[in-house]
């Protein structure tokens, strides 16, 4: 914020505050568990320690107040698993259709872990196109590396228009193997 949040819970209500599962009569302060960046007033960063949430979906709610007295509010959505057995979310192939090649977005659950990605081209026969292994690592929960230019491996030529189909694999350090497949279209003028 501009401003500067007000952390210091002064005005009735000011605080800053997050309700978990819309249960807002077991609402948590969060003043003592901000702290300010670095070399800056205006923004900075909540870590509190939730503990024996059950495993499935769950929302927070988060308000906070500037020094001017302006409310602001944020919500997120997330799920709570017991296991950390790979698994993937939303993929998505980009452009589609597309001519002049793919970009692959792979939102997953292995923050901060290694292991491979493999992605994989079918023609519409079931003859593989194009295959690609490369280490994982990344820090968030999302992966936008990996591309496809459209072309045969094999023979480096252009693929024909038509439908193929795409397989990501994900394959953790700890062994867990997840997989996701689609249709991607190519069109060539």
């Amino acid at each position: 914020d501009e401003g500067g949040i007000n952390s210091s819970g002064v005005g009735i209500g000011h605080d800053i505050r997050v309700i978990l599962d819309d249960e807002s009569s077991q609402s948590v302060v969060f003043n003592d568990f901000y702290t300010i960046n670095l070399n800056t007033y205006q923004c900075g960063t909540v870590r509190y320690p939730f503990s024996n949430l059950s495993d499935g979906p769950h929302s927070l709610s988060l308000t906070a107040w500037d020094v001017y007295n302006n409310k602001g509010t944020a919500a997120i959505d997330f799920i709570v698993a017991s296991s950390f057995e790979s698994v993937l979310g939303e993929v998505l192939a980009f452009p589609n259709p597309s001519s002049n090649g793919f970009g692959f977005s792979v939102e997953h659950n292995q923050v901060c872990q290694d292991g491979l990605m493999t992605l994989e081209v079918f023609s519409s026969q079931g003859m593989m196109v194009h295959s690609e292994q490369r280490p994982w690592h990344v820090s968030g929960f999302q992966n936008n590396e990996i591309r496809w230019d459209a072309h045969n491996q094999t023979s480096g030529n252009a693929v024909p228009a038509g439908v193929y189909v795409f397989r990501v694999t994900l394959q953790s350090e700890t062994g867990s193997v997840v997989q996701y497949a689609d249709q991607i279209v190519v069109l060539r003028p």
